[in-house]
């Protein structure tokens, strides 16, 4: 017995589908034209001139401010991603006192004021 593989099934159940879509497609269509006398036609064209000049107009216009743009796009992003890094809450930084006095030590070297405030409140921890 001929096994028959799950992916022709699925093509070819696929295939009717869009052949079935076209027939009700197409009967939709001219059933709607014998009840617009006509009309559908012009609706239709307007339609497609209308989706032309929608493309025309982000070919032109969309794709430059797209590119305007992009260095505001780039910072926004960064920003975000800045303030991701960034911990929302203070962490806990557990140190022995060699590994306390030797960071008191590094930072004082830096001798910046934001710095100065890290030292002295690690001294209030030292015994």
């Amino acid at each position: 017995m001929r096994r028959i593989s799950t992916s022709y099934l699925w093509q070819s159940t696929l295939f009717w589908l869009v052949i079935a879509a076209i027939v009700v497609a197409a009967v939709l269509f001219a059933l709607l034209m014998l009840l617009t006398e006509g009309w559908l036609i012009s609706l239709v064209i307007t339609a497609a001139i209308l989706c032309a000049l929608a493309a025309l107009h982000y070919v032109i216009w969309g794709r430059s401010l797209l590119d305007e743009t992009r260095a505001e796009r780039r910072t926004a992003q960064a920003e975000q991603a800045r303030e991701q890094v960034i911990p929302e809450e203070p962490f806990t930084l557990v140190l022995s006192d060699r590994e306390r006095v030797e960071l008191i030590e590094f930072l004082q070297k830096a001798d910046k004021p934001s710095i100065r405030e890290i030292v002295e409140r690690l001294r209030e921890f030292t015994v």
